[in-house]
């Protein structure tokens, strides 16, 4: 097995590098740990710090591919089978990149603590972060075929006691279209040895390359990183500042639409004087003409159709055996709803509940003959309570009238 037992040199410092930022690692207990990397090593995150995120995710996927645009590089990463869930991406496919996905229920359970959605300025991927350092050594530079990239970040606090463990991050590029692999430790042994034990947990072959990097070459590498969208997207483009935009273009169509009615105004007015007059005259009308039919309601309802009689009659025509029937009629309408259980609960037997008895096929024949009465609408099947109950709706419907209308209220 090739080991490269010593760095490389240190990655020059762009313009613009961080100073700081934050490393969010899962141990082999599967629980978070948050690290604040400067150029004197790391030390435990302190609650309020602010700044960019690097995630090093056990979920976090990278594929390479090409798509162009958010949407498109999503689509790809779900039809390549890496994922199985709404993700967020970073996609950098136009650039001879990869896209980085994350499921977003990731990002919305570490930004659930409002406190730590305040501190967060980016969340980036941490396989960004190790292309980028895999492509600036040459054991590791090729593109494709397994190798390592380790992140020897030095004990919390910066100590040199090589009796404190360390935080080593490990990225193992598996090669035949595997996905890379994440490991994050704290451990005391010497980088060589944890080279070999991760290279041999996710069984690469003999002769496989690695490097490793302290503090200074990543916090260089950070700069520039991209990273996930923190809220809610559509095709690259937060969905805040799209309803902001809807907000704004409504807001303009109504200033246009107000110009051109003051622009219109003068000559509309005295037509609109005289449609208001008009239109408190019928009003009137209309409240007087509904005093005289709430005063005799019995006849009212009789002349446009409302009579119990026929309601009941039409009811007792549309029931069949083993259904119930409910009338719901108004002045514009009656709804018939012919119903009948396709399951009923067991009888109990020497105290013992039997299990649901399901109705047989045959008894939904008679549901499914019934025919709408004259003036009606054919009969619509209708399911309810789950799959417990049928039911077919028969609604007929009222000549055409203006008088419900005048009703008040």
């Amino acid at each position: 097995m090739s080991l490269a037992t010593s760095a490389p040199g240190p990655v020059p410092e762009a313009v613009g590098s961080p100073r700081a930022v934050v490393l969010s690692t899962w141990l082999a207990s599967r629980d978070q740990a948050d690290w604040l990397l400067d150029r004197s090593g790391v030390s435990r995150l302190q609650p309020g710090t602010r700044g960019m995120r690097v995630l090093f995710h056990p979920e976090v996927i990278r594929v390479h591919g090409s798509a162009r645009g958010i949407e498109a590089a999503k689509s790809f990463v779900l039809r390549s089978g890496h994922a199985h869930e709404r993700v967020r991406v970073v996609n950098r496919t136009p650039r001879g990149g990869a896209i980085y996905a994350v499921p977003v229920r990731v990002i919305d359970a570490l930004l659930a603590d409002p406190m730590l959605r305040q501190a967060t300025a980016a969340m980036c991927p941490g396989l960004m972060l190790a292309d980028r350092l895999c492509a600036r050594s040459a054991a590791t530079r090729p593109a494709e075929g397994p190798r390592a990239v380790l992140l020897d970040l030095g004990a919390a606090g910066g100590s040199a006691d090589p009796g404190r463990e360390r935080l080593v991050i490990a990225v193992v590029y598996r090669g035949e279209g595997l996905p890379p692999a994440t490991t994050c430790s704290l451990t005391v042994e010497p980088i060589e040895d944890i080279a070999r034990l991760v290279l041999y947990e996710h069984r690469v072959p003999e002769g496989t390359p690695w490097v490793v990097f302290g503090p200074a070459s990543v916090l260089a590498a950070c700069a520039g990183l991209e990273g996930w969208p923190l809220e809610p997207e559509w095709s690259g483009v937060r969905l805040r500042r799209i309803r902001q935009a809807a907000v704004m273009l409504a807001l303009a169509l109504a200033a246009a639409g107000g110009v051109r009615a003051t622009a219109t105004g003068y000559q509309a007015g005295a037509a609109a004087r005289e449609a208001a007059q008009w239109r408190e005259r019928t009003a009137a009308l209309q409240s007087e003409l509904g005093e005289l039919l709430m005063a005799a309601p019995h006849g009212f309802l009789h002349g446009v159709g409302l009579d119990p009689r026929s309601e009941i009659e039409r009811a007792r025509s549309l029931w069949r055996e083993g259904t119930h029937v409910t009338v719901d009629a108004d002045l514009r309408r009656s709804e018939y709803s012919v119903t009948l259980p396709l399951v009923r609960p067991g009888t109990a037997t020497a105290g013992r509940a039997m299990a649901p008895v399901v109705v047989p096929p045959h008894r939904l024949d008679p549901l499914l003959a019934i025919a709408a009465p004259p003036g009606c609408r054919p009969p619509e099947p209708r399911f309810r309570g789950g799959l417990d109950e049928m039911a077919m709706v028969v609604v007929c419907p009222r000549p055409d009238s203006r008088l419900p209308g005048l009703l008040p209220g």
